[in-house]
């Protein structure tokens, strides 16, 4: 495949650009605030905005906890117990406190990172016991896809160590997002419902309850604060940094820190601790952490600020250790410091000798696998589940309902104006023959890069003047197709790939093809890959509310537009794969443009693929929300298109009896 690397960062330089525009306006409002009564004005404002961007959460029931066993180790006392956060879904989780005490213990709720033996890990064990050795009640829950709570042990096909707890995190996530739900949700469920349960234990005093965690559980730790009033303190390691540093860095994160339309509230991760202004805080990080502590300096400077406006700056503090990602001794003996000065009214920082237990000592299940216990749902089947409620929508399927989303969720629209474009250099192939290329300007920032090929070569053979030419402008013939790539369009013209009605025009969308980032950090290239740039600027288009699967679409119609515009009389659309589903959605909301469409590779049905929940089709192809409204089968009626040669879960050629029971799945 021929790139131009001189587009390589259009999408890293698109979403940079929008989340510039949209965070200036956030300084300058911060900027603004110079009383204490403006201070807690915007408090108020940004709990409302952060709140909102959750749920809607499920009612609370009941936890049903379960003490399966307790371990006594060097004068503390743990309890391994699960509970359920919702009907059947278990939680793992570990009580700890001193084997001797008077009155009641502050209590602390711990959140883990993305370690893949869960609370076994030995710095979440190592903060665990220190702070019961300070006298702390603490309760440590596994994350889902972690430790106890792999949820994929009895899915057909999966085997231990096949999917890395940050891939199961991911997986789910994808199909929540086609429901309106996301995998931020349901890890800050459990955390809620993990504080339901510490609260109900005698050993704890209510009034003195905080929460910590690092890197993925930094993560939980920050959204838990900000979420509920409970906590009276926290301590945040290795996550805290802001949502423009991660971009411009380039920094795939993890599915559940990319909280869908927060930032294009004009909200960044400094509002999540103002929200809870003036309790205590303290925010840490590593000096060579990958979350970058410029951004973590930067968001302490907006948040001691709003602080001192409230006379509280004291309440809010920072440290940086001196190495790698990770919860440090150092950095564990900051928080020790600070939790015990104000739950204590005393500091104690240095960590004391800890014996870690075996990891026989900590089990919680049986088998370790508490989806096993009786009675317990995995998420996968709760998903399956939920994609049958869904089915049952009222009004789903309705061409109305799914022009409106189209044109709303996923911002799909024909541009008013006939757009630009650039004439760009011809590639002279070796044989002699000719690809046009022009850069069709779709939306400020942003090209789809068509493709015209004639494929005689010149100077071979009889051949008439015509062949072997290029464009210097996009010609017009009366019959067109425009064809949507699915990786490369110069690649599948040329080999043939590209088929439709008359002379064929094919379109790299933003993202693929010309424009295929060469910005992040997965080399080489692979769009099935879990952190990938088609992964990260999916994210951004989430996180900034730009979606990328309407941003693809708006290029097809575009293109639609201008080729109209230049004289194609019927103008036909095909596409392939990543491309095939590009041109659904562009057709399904504009199909008066096209006199045909017929679209290779693609899948039958989204409700199916989340039944089943193994996919490699990354999120990007699958428009959020989506499912609430439609599937594919109601596109395509919509778009009046074909679905030829259908792929499965894998990008494979689908099999007949598959392909059969997917058409039914809608």
């Amino acid at each position: 495949m021929l790139t131009n690397s001189l587009y390589g960062t259009m999408l890293q330089d698109y979403y940079t650009s929008a989340a510039a525009e949209i965070m200036e306006k956030r300084r300058a409002e911060l900027a603004a605030i110079d009383t204490p009564e403006a201070a807690r004005a915007y408090v108020e404002k940004v709990r409302e905005k952060y709140r909102s961007s959750f749920g809607p959460f499920p009612k609370k029931t009941a936890l049903k906890p379960v003490i399966a066993a307790q371990t006594v180790k060097d004068g503390i006392k743990i309890d391994r117990l699960h509970f359920e956060s919702r009907p059947g879904y278990k939680v793992s989780a570990l009580f700890y406190r001193p084997e001797k005490f008077t009155g009641k213990l502050p209590g602390v709720l711990g959140v883990l990172g993305h370690a893949e033996d869960g609370f076994l890990s030995g710095a979440y064990q190592s903060y665990a016991l220190g702070l019961a050795k300070k006298k702390f009640a603490v309760l440590m829950i596994e994350p889902a896809g972690q430790g106890e709570r792999k949820q994929l042990w009895n899915t057909p096909g999966i085997k231990q160590g096949d999917l890395h707890c940050c891939a199961e995190h991911n997986l789910f996530n994808k199909q929540l997002l086609m429901m309106g739900d996301a995998f931020c949700n349901w890890r800050l469920w459990d955390g809620i419902r993990g504080l339901d349960y510490l609260l109900t234990r005698p050993e704890v005093d209510t009034t003195r309850v905080g929460v910590t965690g690092n890197s993925g559980g930094g993560t939980m730790t920050a959204y838990l604060w900000a979420y509920d009033d409970r906590f009276t303190m926290g301590a945040s390691s290795c996550y805290i940094t802001s949502f423009e540093r991660n971009l411009d860095n380039e920094l795939p994160v993890d599915a559940e820190q990319i909280i869908p339309g927060l930032a294009a509230k004009q909200f960044e991760m400094a509002d999540m601790l103002i929200a809870r202004a003036p309790h205590p805080f303290i925010m840490m990080g590593q000096s060579n952490d990958f979350f970058d502590i410029r951004g973590t300096a930067a968001t302490y400077a907006e948040v001691s600020r709003i602080y001192r406006l409230l006379g509280a700056e004291e309440n809010v503090r920072m440290f940086i250790g001196g190495g790698n990602h990770g919860y440090s001794q150092e950095n564990r003996e900051a928080m020790y410091g600070f939790f015990t000065e104000h739950a204590c009214k005393r500091k104690s920082a240095k960590e004391p000798a800890l014996v870690i237990p075996a990891p026989e000592e900590l089990q919680v299940s049986p088998n370790r696998r508490v989806i096993d216990l009786p009675g317990a749902v995995s998420l996968p089947q709760i998903i399956n589940k939920m994609t049958e409620k869904v089915q049952k929508s009222s009004g789903r399927g309705k061409a109305s309902a799914l022009r409106k989303y189209l044109a709303e969720a996923q911002q799909i629209a024909v541009p008013e104006d006939v757009p630009d474009y650039q004439v760009l250099r011809a590639h002279f192939k070796d044989d002699g023959t000719t690809v046009s290329r022009f850069g069709i300007r779709t939306e400020p920032g942003i090209r789809g890069f068509l493709h015209l090929y004639e494929g005689t070569p010149r100077g071979k053979g009889d051949i008439d003047e015509e062949t072997g030419k290029f464009y210097f402008q996009i010609p017009a013939f009366d019959t067109m197709t425009l064809y949507v790539a699915h990786s490369s369009a110069e690649d599948e013209l040329v080999s043939g790939m590209a088929v439709g009605e008359g002379k064929i025009a094919a379109l790299d969308v933003r993202g693929v093809g010309k424009s295929r980032p060469t910005t992040t950090d997965v080399m080489p290239f692979d769009v099935l890959a879990s952190y990938n740039a088609e992964y990260f600027y999916d994210a951004c288009g989430l996180l900034f509310h730009k979606p990328l699967p309407g941003g693809r679409a708006n290029d097809v119609l575009a293109a639609a537009k201008l080729l109209k515009a230049r004289g194609v009389k019927k103008l036909y659309l095909t596409g392939r794969g990543i491309g095939a589903i590009s041109a659904l959605l562009a057709s399904a909301a504009e199909p008066a443009l096209f006199a045909g469409v017929k679209l290779y590779n693609m899948p039958l049905s989204y409700t199916a693929m989340c039944k089943r929940g193994i996919t490699k089709w990354p999120q990007s192809t699958m428009p959020r929300n989506l499912l609430k409204f439609g599937d594919i089968a109601d596109l395509a009626k919509m778009a009046k298109a074909d679905i030829l040669e259908p792929w499965d879960d894998n990008l494979q050629p689908m099999p007949a009896k598959q392909a059969e029971k997917d058409c039914l799945e809608k």
